[in-house]
């Protein structure tokens, strides 16, 4: 879940911390963040709540550049 990390890396926190403050592994935590371990709707509450979110923003997904963009043109159009 690429979500889990992106809320982990915007707090400057390492996969060793999250892990202790939801109260599992760092590897079982790293599984997780690279989708190779499914967590348990209780291990979501965990990491939701040490991150400080609800656990709903943990499957948000955050416009990537290239869609943050659409519709819109980075040179500006010369008038007529």
């Amino acid at each position: 879940m690429n979500r889990i990390r992106a809320l982990r890396r915007a707090r400057g926190w390492t996969q060793q911390q999250l892990a202790q403050a939801a109260g599992c592994g760092q590897s079982f935590l790293s599984e997780i963040e690279t989708g190779k371990a499914n967590p348990t709707q209780a291990m979501l509450e965990a990491i939701a709540a040490a991150l400080g979110v609800p656990v709903s923003q943990l499957f948000v997904e955050d416009p990537t550049p290239d869609t943050a963009s659409a519709g819109t043109s980075a040179m500006p159009i010369p008038p007529a």
